[in-house]
């Protein structure tokens, strides 16, 4: 006996196909394809066949947050979850400085920008977390951690260990929970 190959085959008319059958994902036009569940090397197999597939699962998602008349969705899972999917441009609310001493793609960097945008007036501590909580969407525990990775270098050049290249181009002082950047001069650096 034979045996038969039951592979579904990756077409660019068979992935098509998919994505007009109301595909969203990636992992759903694989399903569709036959797979039983969404590897990386086929998503990546996907990807290689229909290089504009991303562009096109956007489409099929936008269908998807609006009904036959163009209206949002009413209250409930899909709304809320659209909310939290656009969060604010970090370009927009708070603009990165070319002297950023971290990573300018890091959480560090977003949360310095933000204490940087208040260096002539100052912010105060959980200003600066909610400010920060609401462009990273990230809970809670994590935003203060971060601040206070960022806040931590001190005049005298001490802070954590994870700000500790960038304690030397500036310093935040405290006063109660009210922060205040002081960026160190490059003669002293």
């Amino acid at each position: 006996m034979k045996a038969t190959n039951t592979e579904p085959k990756m077409t660019t008319d068979g992935i098509l196909k998919a994505i007009e059958a109301g595909a969203k994902s990636l992992t759903g036009v694989a399903k569709l394809l036959g797979y039983k569940s969404g590897s990386s090397a086929i998503l990546k197999g996907i990807i290689k066949t229909v290089p504009d597939i991303e562009s096109r699962l956007a489409a099929n998602k936008m269908a998807k947050d609006t009904d036959a008349s163009g209206a949002e969705p009413k209250a409930g899972k899909k709304a809320v979850t659209k909310i939290v999917e656009e969060k604010p441009s970090s370009t927009a609310a708070f603009p990165m400085p070319e002297c950023v001493p971290f990573r300018p793609s890091s959480g560090y960097a977003m949360a310095w920008a933000i204490l940087y945008a208040h260096k002539g007036t100052g912010i105060s501590k959980p200003d600066l977390i909610s400010k920060y909580k609401a462009w990273s969407q990230k809970p809670d525990r994590n935003c203060q951690f971060d601040v206070a990775v960022v806040i931590s270098p001190n005049e005298d050049g001490s802070s954590h260990r994870s700000a500790s290249k960038a304690a030397q181009s500036y310093w935040v002082e405290r006063q109660n929970s009210f922060l205040t950047l002081h960026l160190v001069p490059d003669t002293k650096k």
